[in-house]
């Protein structure tokens, strides 16, 4: 079975998306976690009456970190199987018909415990499934795209509270976090384009760091590969500042933002623990 863990805050409700998203997954083997962000009960009981909705939350608005690890705990007191697999659609995502069914596949034909997809407006057929690298999990495993076998999850941990939109530390590089944690303890990591989740592919974006999440990777040195990735990005960063005259030190401030020494403590003593 494949569980989704899906968030959505009370104005962003009223747009709509999470609707369509749940009409997009009724007709597919997909059960649905909602934890809702500032939502009254009224809402909330319309929610729980969904035929794929198995879970509904009520919580002040918060973190997407911490809102995701409130929906992995509620998985865990549900005692899904090890063998199920868990995702993170955003509540404007879509499911394409038929999505279940070849992430199934996917996973028994190639006894993975870790797919990592793409999204976008537009479909694509003409890939294959290939080993997921360190690079991959570090500048391209987008959550929404991610799914990983419960037993995966547990041995990776939750999403880090000190990353992403809403964390008061930094406010991205939450997925890339969880992904490098989760390609290190996965058995055979895949990553397969043609696994596509609907997402608009422009939007805006504020406080990101442009160097592919320099503060995940320094979090996660440990992963091999990660120490030349984090190399990369900072020389890369130098060389362009050279190049650009006009914005003299601009990515040198980007990267001073991202490794900042307090914030960097906070996050490190947030990393989440492995499940038993």
């Amino acid at each position: 079975m494949l569980y989704c863990i899906a968030t959505a805050s009370a104005s962003e409700l009223a747009e709509g998306d999470l609707d369509l998203f749940l009409e997009s997954v009724s007709d597919q083997e997909i059960r649905v976690v909602l934890v809702l962000r500032g939502v009254d009960d009224v809402q909330s009981e319309s929610y729980a009456r969904h035929n794929s909705v198995v879970a509904v939350h009520r919580v002040p608005l918060g973190g997407i970190s911490a809102v995701r690890n409130i929906g992995l705990r509620i998985l865990h007191e549900l005692k899904i199987a090890d063998s199920d697999i868990v995702s993170f659609p955003d509540d404007d995502c879509r499911y394409p018909k038929g999505l279940a069914r070849r992430v199934a596949t996917v996973f028994k034909e190639t006894n993975t415990d870790m797919l990592v997809g793409s999204y976008g407006e537009q479909p694509i057929t003409d890939s294959i499934g290939v080993p997921l690298k360190v690079e991959d999990a570090a500048f391209r495993s987008s959550s929404v795209a991610l799914f990983a076998r419960w037993s995966l999850v547990k041995r990776a941990g939750g999403f880090n509270e000190a990353l992403g939109v809403g964390s008061g530390v930094f406010a991205y590089g939450e997925d890339n976090d969880f992904a490098l944690r989760a390609f290190r303890k996965s058995n055979r990591p895949i990553r397969n384009e043609s696994i596509r989740i609907w997402h608009l592919e422009e939007r805006p974006t504020t406080g990101r760091n442009p160097k592919g999440y320099l503060t995940s990777c320094w979090l996660n040195v440990a992963v091999p590969g990660v120490p030349f990735l984090i190399m990369r990005g900072i020389i890369a960063s130098l060389v362009q500042d050279v190049r650009s005259p006009l914005r003299h030190g601009h990515q040198l401030k980007f990267m001073l933002s991202a490794l900042q020494r307090s914030k960097i403590r906070r996050a490190k003593a947030s990393r989440p623990q492995p499940w038993q």
